[in-house]
């Protein structure tokens, strides 16, 4: 099931550089990859098409470190046997330096041409950092049941990554990457694993990972991940009544900007009825006038596809990603949010005071532990999960209820949540054997994640069955 939620959640943008590039607000994550390949090429330097995406995060979060002037400081010198690694990244350091204003910065440079290379610099910590990556591997798998330990390219970024990681514990200087906070709030499920990696890593150092550390793994695994997954498509069929040159074109511009949720089946030059509906298409897109009788959703755009048909693609895709899941999400919200677990206008003093009073509610009603309100605050402690749009949603992270529920609660009066002034908390409370249901909720918490005016509806709502009606809508 988790696999499944991934892959609704990731959707193509952890190996899509462009998707990648609005972490970064303050420089174009693209204008680096352009510098890089030019680098490159001026090198003869080969590299792998597969790892440009995670190389060009650790380039992004490193220019940013640089602006910042947190520099690194552990990092040895001695690139013996790299010297090919060394050049490109010298190169590509010097050409940052000019493009952006920035200093340039030695230790970057080492840590990069390691990266290129593929191994660490530091043979003292390689084998702790071998083991411990193995270790976070082999919990992935046990909790998640994805099993990463065969990913070469994974493995060696993060044995990599372990080597700096554990020197900035060594020194209680963890790494603060300010825009890799958007990792929790894009991607919260990538982020979750990455919760699970930490807790095996805190547990062997005895140290916690703050949220700038965790996601920064979670780059790692979402990055991994994608590379395994064939996101299930929309199935579109065409109509193109032009000559071949020219239909090829236009499905080709199609095919490249949305590749990750649809696959064109088939294009024909003409529209009839039996033919299209034999076919089970989920979208038609059409370059001319087009009306019909089937109850198949169709899309008019232009034969050359400019932005604004690009949107009108984008928007016809996500309406039937509501359709698909809105009849399932009513009849499990229906379930698991009952009267009895659910608190409006409630006057809480404080998060600590929110969770107590749920989890003791659940404790009450026969549907959970004691144990697992203790295991709601160890995953509270490890990263908050409240939301900057106002609103948390707690939950264990081992532990499993006695009964599947979504405890929610809309307060009188703000409480600070973190950094956040949170109204609405949903606990989630799911056990092992519903977890199908989790995709369903986490596809609608990513649309409420995007619409601040959704939210705030539910937060003004006056009872529970008009919370209700606004959650089935």
């Amino acid at each position: 099931v988790y696999k499944h939620l991934l892959e609704s959640e990731i959707k193509g943008n952890f190996t899509n550089i462009s998707a990648l590039s609005h972490l970064w607000k303050d420089f174009n994550l693209i204008d680096v990859v352009e510098i890089f390949k030019n680098v490159c090429a001026n090198n003869h330097y080969k590299f792998k098409n597969v790892s440009l995406p995670m190389l060009m995060m650790h380039a992004g979060i490193a220019i940013e470190r640089i602006r910042n002037k947190n520099y690194l400081y552990e990092t040895q010198s001695d690139c013996t046997g790299i010297d090919l690694e060394y050049r490109v990244s010298k190169d590509f350091f010097e050409e940052l330096s000019q493009k952006f204003g920035i200093p340039y910065v030695e230790e970057e440079v080492v840590k990069f041409a390691f990266l290129l290379e593929g191994r660490g610099s530091h043979v003292d910590l390689q084998a702790e950092s071998q083991q411990l990556v193995e270790e976070v591997l082999l919990d992935i798998k046990d909790c998640f049941d994805i099993d990463f330990r065969d990913d070469e390219e994974l493995y060696n970024s993060l044995v990599i990554h372990m080597q700096s990681l554990l020197d900035r514990i060594k020194v209680d200087k963890p790494n603060t990457t300010a825009y890799l906070k958007e990792i929790k709030r894009q991607y919260p499920l990538v982020f979750e694993m990455a919760i699970h990696a930490s807790d095996v890593i805190s547990k062997t150092t005895g140290k916690p990972l703050v949220e700038d550390e965790i996601s920064y793994l979670a780059l790692h695994f979402g990055t991994a991940y994608e590379r395994h997954i064939n996101t299930q498509k929309y199935r579109v069929v065409m109509i193109i009544p032009h000559n071949q040159m020219l239909a090829k074109a236009c499905m080709d511009k199609i095919e490249t900007r949305f590749r990750e949720r649809m696959e064109i089946i088939k294009v024909f030059p003409f529209f009839e009825n039996n033919m299209i509906a034999s076919l089970h298409p989920d979208l038609i897109l059409t370059v001319v006038p087009l009306q019909h009788e089937l109850s198949i959703k169709t899309v008019s755009i232009s034969l050359f596809v400019n932005y604004e048909d690009e949107s009108q693609i984008f928007q016809a895709l996500n309406q039937l990603d509501r359709e698909k899941y809105h009849d399932q999400f009513c009849h499990i919200v229906k379930k698991l949010i009952g009267q009895e677990t659910f608190f409006i206008k409630k006057d809480i003093a404080s998060k600590e005071d929110a969770i107590n009073y749920l989890c003791d509610n659940l404790i009450q009603l026969d549907y959970a532990t004691k144990e697992y309100k203790e295991d709601v605050f160890k995953r509270e402690e490890m990263a908050g999960t409240a939301f900057v749009q106002g609103f948390a949603v707690p939950h264990a992270i081992t532990v499993q209820p006695l009964r599947s529920t979504i405890s929610v609660m809309v307060l009188k009066n703000p409480v600070k949540w973190g950094k956040y002034e949170i109204r609405l908390i949903l606990l989630l409370s799911i056990s092992e054997q519903d977890n199908q249901m989790l995709h369903t909720f986490f596809d609608w918490l990513s649309n409420v994640l995007i619409d601040y005016n959704q939210l705030m509806q539910f937060i003004e709502a006056g009872n529970y069955q008009e919370f209700m009606k606004l959650m089935t809508a």
